[in-house]
């Protein structure tokens, strides 16, 4: 059932006035000038709820919470393209229509807020957490001390020579990995590269973060214990996400939980204290990103430590998660696989190095990254608490509701994608028949505005790494295991990678 929308003409105005520099203040009165024609906030339609619980017993339905892309694909199918549940007295809204979340985030203002963090957030505040962040608390905290952080982080983070100073270490690390995928193969050239992605993953964030190699390759403990207490964080953050600290304290485990989120903590402050012992400033050709945030910040500062607390909580399985599923993608489409090989024959040759500047001539590379990541992306979508009063699908929303976009969806819908199923690299080349014109904001991988994914350039070039060297050195082939994805804090493959490396 898809619902009708009222006020569309004036949905016009709140964009046009979003996309210019108009001053939040105008953005602010566009809103209310279309709030006059929308129907109410309780008009929204939801699923059958409990009386006393809400939603939250269909939320933690064993089925939907494990994946949660069934679950509101259904509720789609039954509600329309907006709906909303009640939990702990909060109503979040859902989208499923791109113009509706272009909306949402066009008015997010300078700092946005990103619901699902609070129980996070207090746990950091915990006294056996508070020596290791100091007068932060990272990328995770909200309003002004989140702007603060991100102004101390984000010059040195977002401009592209920040990670490819990195793109001849990060090749070797992948060149490290495939040795390892090579050494582990059976009789039959198969391998399981689940936990092999994740060290090549935690290794270059290691690299860039905490200023030297941990060795999570080769086995080291750090590395192993980083890798071991991230899984047991991503297994249990679901109930993190939805319940409250007070709540969540007496949760079976939490104990057990708290333990690995100080390893998370101790291992990257511990190695960037070592690194700070031999670092020099003076030293201007070391544009390391650790040298710059201690420039820019100081030695005192625990904005470097903290910065390298949240790139490998964030990192580790996000892009080993990725990778896997590029190169699994790769293996089960051969013809995109071979037109990626003769990219990479063309400008890196059966056996060079990927620079800088070959990286920038193999669209087909990136291609084939994005378009992985639109079939199986591994976030859900993007969440915001809204500032102003808006309207999304034709109800007013009242500032301060929390509202996510449905991303993992839209992305795989074919009301937006021509063959939505299918691993079609060419739909973002742009000089390709097959080019996709659909709303943008019907697939955001990194996110968008001013909390789009801080560390997307260096992720993308421990992808773009991963599958050149791994496509230039084997020939990927699946082994009739298809992969889809089980959700939790971040989505992850429902079972191992597993493919066939057949030397080329």
């Amino acid at each position: 059932m898809m619902l009708g929308r009222v006020g569309r003409p004036a949905l016009g105005v709140v964009q046009q006035a979003a996309a210019s520099s108009l001053s939040q203040a105008a953005k602010e009165e566009a809103c209310t000038w279309e709030v006059g024609e929308a129907r109410g906030f309780r008009d929204i339609p939801q699923p059958p709820r409990s009386f006393l619980l809400g939603h939250l017993p269909l939320m933690m339905k064993k089925e939907n919470a494990r994946n949660q892309g069934i679950f509101h694909t259904k509720l789609q199918e039954q509600l329309g393209p907006i709906y909303s549940m009640d939990l702990f007295g909060d109503t979040m809204v859902w989208l499923h229509d791109p113009a509706d979340a272009q909306t949402l985030l066009s008015l997010d203002g300078p700092a946005p807020i990103l619901p699902g963090f609070d129980t996070f957030i207090e746990i950091r505040k915990l006294e056996e957490q508070k020596e290791f962040f100091g007068e932060t608390l990272g990328l995770i905290s909200q309003g002004e001390e989140w702007s603060k952080f991100r102004q101390a982080v984000q010059q040195d983070m977002m401009r592209p020579k920040s990670a490819l100073y990195y793109s001849r270490e990060i090749e070797d690390i992948a060149m490290e990995l495939l040795d390892k995928i090579a050494g582990s193969r059976d009789v039959g050239g198969r391998a399981n590269i689940s936990t092999p992605c994740q060290e090549f993953a935690l290794e270059s964030i290691g690299l860039i973060f905490l200023g030297s190699r941990l060795g999570a390759l080769q086995g080291s403990e750090d590395g192993r214990q980083l890798i071991e207490s991230m899984g047991h964080l991503m297994a249990w953050s679901f109930p993190m996400l939805i319940l409250p600290l007070k709540a969540v304290r007496w949760l079976p485990g939490f104990s057990e939980t708290k333990r690995h989120l100080k390893h998370l903590a101790e291992i990257p402050n511990r190695r960037v204290n070592e690194a700070l012992k031999t670092l020099d400033l003076d030293n201007l050709e070391d544009e390391s990103i650790l040298s710059k945030l201690v420039r820019r910040n100081g030695r005192d500062s625990k904005v470097p430590h903290v910065m390298a607390m949240d790139s490998l909580n964030a990192g580790i399985d996000t892009t080993a998660h990725t990778g896997a599923i590029l190169l699994h993608h790769l293996a089960e489409n051969p013809e995109k696989q071979e037109k990626l090989y003769q990219e990479i024959v063309e400008h890196m040759g059966p056996t060079g190095r990927l620079t800088p500047a070959a990286l920038a001539k193999m669209k087909y590379l990136q291609a084939c990254q994005k378009e992985s990541q639109r079939l199986l992306p591994v976030v859900f979508g993007t969440g915001r608490q809204t500032q102003v009063d808006m309207v999304l699908g034709g109800y007013h929303i009242p500032s301060g509701t929390k509202v996510v976009r449905a991303g993992m969806i839209t992305s795989v819908s074919s009301e937006h994608f021509t063959d939505p199923e299918s691993f079609v690299p060419e739909r973002w080349l742009r000089a390709d028949p097959k080019y996709n014109t659909a709303n943008s904001f019907a697939n955001l991988p990194w996110g968008h505005g001013p909390r789009a994914c801080i560390g997307q350039r260096f992720a993308k070039l421990e992808l773009y790494m991963m599958a050149a060297k791994a496509v230039q050195r084997f020939r990927l082939e699946g082994v009739g295991e298809s992969i889809n994805i089980a959700t939790g804090m971040l989505n992850i493959p429902d079972k191992d990678v597993r493919l066939r490396f057949m030397e080329r």
